[in-house]
């Protein structure tokens, strides 16, 4: 039964099954799953891009304006795992082959455009999806009681609705809410000036320097008066409002903490079940294993696994391989799997695991992922100075990607800045220890119980904590009796991690104790 007395809509850019790019996805599915196994009505918003393919029902058309054009969108619908997906269609959209960015058969063709590029029309992306938002609740008179949208791609919405006077009675007593998934530099689509704001999004002048950090217009700021900002832990809540962190959100923590901007911090969680380890199926590993029972047989087969897809030249089409590891009873396995970009921190690493190898012949690592070339490259090279000691993987397959982590002994996170970071999370659930850089997130790490932290968020990141933390940690490990653990420190990390996982990190509990009474709490204010 319903707590909130109506629908809940969701209007994001990415959803895991039906277009996906970064993390959002799997907490803007998990969260729309949660919070329909609670009771609630949920309706997920999101565009249909051109590699899109899932079958649906058209529901009707409209013409919508923006920046001075004129854009026919069309409306459909489909069920994903019995939750309702309206799709926003248009040509803007469905000549997108990725989420956010150009992919390479885009970048030969359109001028300008490189692979990994941000969609030169991103702007008008995002204005329009909002607005057909808007749309759709004219059409249908629907009124919701929660509309949630996710990162500055839908930040505008809660004053596109409240300034809209076709459906402003329909939003009266709806609470907004807008997550910041991510307030780094490219992450918060701010608009260059408020005259092309205002003919872009057709907002008031008002309005729209309501969110002035200097020339730039601010989504995220304008949000902040007709709607609640939250974000995805409370330790990057803490530091989005605190001026120590300017430089990773170009002023934004500042002007955030100057006006006294509430940010509400809600760690994420995670579907565990996909990721089970216990059963191939779901996890997509060629073996099964348990840590939470200690049972790390099939951990192990799996690295034998990767080892041999790497030597027999068995990995899928969309990874390159550079490098190799060999493996033995006195080896211990680190590595990194997710974006190659300068917030993971990935340049201080590239100087630590050249460290680690040169002082720890023992040591094998391994990079997973693609972004930066130039950090590409410093991996590349790498591999070169480190036969049999390095690996790095360039590109993504899901199942692979579980493979590497599944594999090794530890995952290193060295981030800049993470809001909250599933990665750790991931690692648990495969029995794989993270070491990590204590900022934002990462701090849900318990040191010497679920894994390890170094440094602190007002502490510039430095290679030689990272390579001395490694360096300690595998001399330790080695020492406990590395994957035969003679002594049990380490498999007791490895299990209480995976306790800690399935105790703390689970959606229902979150959406429970977390979301809805945050929903319920602005339900009552009525904005």
């Amino acid at each position: 039964m319903s707590a909130l007395g109506g629908p809940v809509w969701l209007a994001v850019r990415e959803y895991a099954g039906l277009a996906e790019a970064g993390g959002v996805k799997n907490v803007t599915r998990s969260q729309a799953e949660a919070l329909a196994r609670l009771g609630e009505s949920v309706t997920v918003f999101l565009p249909r891009y051109g590699f899109m393919d899932s079958p649906s029902t058209e529901l009707f058309r409209a013409t919508i304006e923006v920046d001075d054009d004129r854009y026919d969108v069309d409306f459909a619908s489909l069920s994903c795992n019995g939750i309702p997906v309206i799709l926003v269609g248009s040509r803007v959209f469905s000549g997108k082959h990725q989420v956010y960015v150009y992919t390479e058969e885009e970048a030969a063709r359109i001028p300008g455009a490189r692979r990994g590029m941000g969609h030169f029309d991103v702007d008008v992306m995002n204005v329009l999806f909002q607005k057909s938002v808007i749309e759709y609740a004219a059409r249908t008179g629907e009124k919701p009681a929660v509309v949630h949208g996710h990162d500055a791609h839908a930040a505008l919405l809660p004053a596109l609705a409240r300034s809209d006077r076709r459906v402003s009675p329909l939003f009266a007593d709806t609470a907004f809410f807008v997550t910041v998934h991510n307030a780094g530099p490219g992450y918060r689509q701010t608009l260059r000036d408020t005259e092309y704001a205002a003919r872009l999004t057709g907002l008031g002048r008002e309005t729209l320097e309501s969110g002035r950090i200097g020339t730039r217009i601010e989504p995220f700021l304008i949000a902040s008066h007709t709607a609640t900002l939250m974000t995805v832990s409370p330790w990057y809540a803490e530091e989005l409002t605190s001026p120590f962190f300017d430089s990773h959100t170009e002023g934004l923590s500042g002007e955030l903490r100057r006006r006294g901007i509430v940010v509400y911090g809600v760690t994420n969680g995670i579907d565990s079940d996909r990721y089970c380890p216990r059963s191939p199926e779901k996890s997509g590993l060629p073996f099964g294993f348990d840590p939470g029972s200690g049972d790390l047989a099939g951990k192990y087969r799996c690295r034998e696994a990767l080892i041999a897809a790497i030597s027999e030249n068995g990995l899928p089409p969309e990874v390159v391989a550079s490098g190799s590891c060999g493996d033995s009873d006195t080896a211990v396995w680190f590595c990194y799997q997710g974006r190659i970009a300068h917030q993971k921190g990935l340049s201080v690493l590239a100087a630590a695991v050249r460290t680690l190898l040169e002082q720890e012949s023992r040591a094998r690592f391994i990079v997973m992922g693609q972004g930066d070339p130039d950090l590409e490259n410093a991996f590349e090279a790498l591999s070169w100075a480190f036969p049999a000691r390095f690996l790095l993987l360039r590109g993504y397959e899901r199942s692979l990607a579980r493979l590497v982590v599944a594999s090794s002994d530890f995952l290193v996170l060295p981030s800049e800045y993470e809001p909250c970071g599933l990665e750790d999370y991931i690692g648990q659930i495969y029995g794989t220890i993270p070491l990590a850089r204590a900022v934002g997130g990462l701090n849900k790490i318990i040191p010497g119980k679920t894994g390890f932290l170094y440094g602190e968020d007002t502490v510039p990141n430095d290679a030689h904590d990272v390579s001395a933390l490694l360096t300690e940690i595998a001399r330790d490990y080695l020492r406990c009796g590395g994957r035969r653990f003679t002594d049990g420190k380490y498999l007791a990390i490895i299990r209480e991690a995976s306790a800690f996982v399935a105790r703390e990190a689970d959606w229902d509990r979150i959406i429970r104790e977390g979301y809805l009474p945050l929903y319920e709490k602005k339900l009552q204010l009525r904005y």
